[in-house]
Parts: C-alpha cells; sequence; structure tokens
C-alpha cells in the first residue's frame, strides 16, 4: 500500500510491503525496528525477532529509511521468507530518523509495542513472553524494560553489561527522570501502545524517543524493571544517531536546551512535585556541555556565563574550573 506522510520532508510517500492475508489480524505486540545503513547488523537483529518463543500473535514492522547500501534488499529478503511476521515501511527518499519512527509507530497494531533498531539485537528468544508475563501480574503496568550488554560495533567485544539495580523491581518517576535517556536501553522496551498515541507537545517536540516515552509511561503507569540481560546495544556504530547529531558543542548546547523544555514541559503537566529531580538532570546536561566536550575556552565562557544559574553547586564548581584554565 502507498500513501502521503505529512509527516516525511516534502510529504515523501510512504510504501508498504506487506501480505495482510496471511498477517494476524489483531496482533497482541507489534514490533517496530528503525533502520539505516544497517548492512551489517540488520540479520541478527531480524533474527532476534524471529526467533521470539510466543503463544500469541506478534508482527514486526521493520521501517528502512531508504539506505544507500544492501540494507533494504536484506530487509526485502526476511520479508519474503516471513510474509506472515514481517512489514516492510520504507518510501520514495530519505526521511530522517524521527519520522521513520513516527511512520512505524502508527503503523502498529499491538495492545503492546516493542522497539529494536536495526544495530542492536535480542539475544534472548524468551524475552517478550517475560516481559508478557510482568503486564499479566501487574495490569497497571505501563512498561517493561530490562538489562543490556554493550559491545563494540568494529570489534565485538563486550565493553559492559549494566544492571539498573540490584533486583526486579518497580521504578518511580523521580528515578526515571534522574536516570534520564541512557538508564533504559531502547531494545529492551516493551510498551503499552496507549502511551505512544495523542502525545503532549513536551513528548512530541523532543529530540529523542525513547526518553519521553518512559516519562509518559511512569505518568499513566508503573514502570517495571527485569534484572535480566535480553538484548544488546552496539556503540560505536559509524552512521549512529549520537555520532551523526551530536558531535560538537553547539550541537550539545542545543540538545540540553530541548532535553530542558521537555522536562519543563512535563513538569508544567504534573505539578511541582518533580522539580528537584528535573533541576538535578537539567544541570547535569549543560554541565556535560562543558566538562565533557572539547570546545573553545571563548565558547564555552560564553555557554559557562548562560546556563551557570541552572547549575548545581558541584557542577558549577566543576564547569568554572574547566572554562578557567581548560582542564577537562
Amino acid at each position: 500500500m502507498t500513501q502521503p506522510d505529512p509527516s516525511s520532508p516534502a510529504h515523501a510517500c510512504t510504501i508498504e510491503i506487506s501480505d495482510l492475508s496471511l498477517l494476524p489480524g489483531n496482533p497482541l505486540i507489534s514490533v517496530y525496528m528503525l533502520t539505516y545503513r544497517h548492512e551489517g547488523f540488520i540479520a541478527q537483529a531480524i533474527e532476534g525477532v524471529v526467533a521470539q518463543q510466543l503463544d500469541v500473535p506478534f508482527e514486526l514492522i521493520i521501517g528502512e529509511d531508504c539506505s544507500p547500501d544492501n540494507t533494504r534488499s536484506i530487509v526485502l529478503e526476511y520479508q519474503h521468507k516471513h510474509p506472515d511476521l514481517i512489514r516492510v515501511i520504507t518510501s520514495d527518499q530519505n526521511v530522517g530518523a524521527k519520522a521513520n519512527a513516527a511512520r512505524c509507530q502508527a503503523a502498529t497494531r499491538g495492545t503492546y509495542v516493542a522497539i529494536c533498531e536495526g544495530d542492536d539485537y535480542w539475544c534472548d528468544p524468551a524475552k517478550l513472553a517475560r516481559q508478557l508475563a510482568i503486564f499479566d501480574a501487574y495490569p497497571d503496568c505501563a512498561m517493561v524494560f530490562h538489562d543490556a550488554t554493550v559491545i563494540d560495533a568494529n570489534t565485538g567485544e563486550t565493553l559492559r553489561t549494566g544492571r539498573r539495580a540490584l533486583r526486579s523491581r518497580m521504578f518511580n518517576t523521580h528515578e526515571i527522570i534522574l536516570g534520564d535517556g541512557g538508564m533504559i536501553p531502547t531494545a529492551s522496551i516493551l510498551v503499552r501502545r496507549a502511551v505512544l498515541v495523542d502525545k503532549p507537545a513536551w513528548y512530541r517536540d523532543a529530540p529523542v524517543g525513547d526518553y519521553p516515552m518512559a516519562l509518559r509511561g511512569s505518568a499513566l503507569g508503573k514502570i517495571a524493571y527485569l534484572d535480566r540481560v535480553m538484548s544488546v546495544y552496539r556503540a560505536n556504530t559509524p552512521h549512529s544517531w549520537t555520532r551523526r547529531h551530536l558531535p560538537s558543542i553547539s550541537a550539545r548546547l542545543d540538545y540540553a536546551k530541548r532535553i530542558e523544555s521537555m522536562l519543563q514541559g512535563f513538569a508544567a503537566e504534573h505539578g511541582p512535585q518533580f522539580d528537584h529531580a528535573i533541576r538535578f538532570t537539567v544541570s547535569k546536561y549543560y554541565s556535560d556541555v562543558l566538562v565533557r566536550l572539547q570546545g573553545s575556552l571563548e565558547d564555552k565562557r560564553a555557554i559557562y556565563a548562560a546556563v551557570r544559574r541552572k547549575l548545581l553547586l558541584s557542577d558549577r564548581v566543576i564547569s568554572w574550573i574547566e572554562v578557567k584554565s581548560g582542564m577537562r
């Protein structure tokens, strides 16, 4: 099927390659996978979804964003092999990660939505079943996430395996705010689709998707954490979002401003009870610009002067040392 997508650049024509006669009519879970220039990784990502051991219907939606390599041909080959599972959504021109995510989310049909980007993969065939069991046990749960192993995309070396807590438990909104976007691995998320629809402006305008998703989920229900590694995240991929969008101090400053705007929007919707956590997180984002990135002292001094009142005392002191001495 082909239709114009108003969220895409120049109303790019969205194309879906699927066989509706073979796909489940009412999938309980929709998995969506964003991919661009992932020819070396995409097969493993798809295999991790195909291998899921579930006794409920589910679907895999692959958003292929006009890759210049062989990603599309690999994706279409898998769709041909698994027409009862895979839907491919693409277009006649590149639309970018945000529009690609929006069209994939809009195409989901399940009660629950899982995410696995094309350079990550799932390493446990019982991942979705384990997460579904949490939703069954806790009907007020809005999202379930778990641990992930981080590997180097170039060498395959394991860099770390992060544990978010010492045991499986629920996370509250304060913890979600303080953990920011890095606490919940994207490929670990299983979320109620209700979290993704009718998004408030602070969610729609956010510079990333998983952080505001977790924030909204925590406002609509409980966030459950499973102390179990069930996905793998590849670091240092050559065409990752971070490498393409946050390489400079000016880009990182703009990103920090947009995160602050997102958190302020969340606070306006939910009241002052999260102000302390938000102030802590905003301070961290701005201080990171000053102490973690390379840039001229002149630029850093100008940034420090503009944001110093938003920094907590400890971040202000460290940032002051950086802009006075240039010592990182």
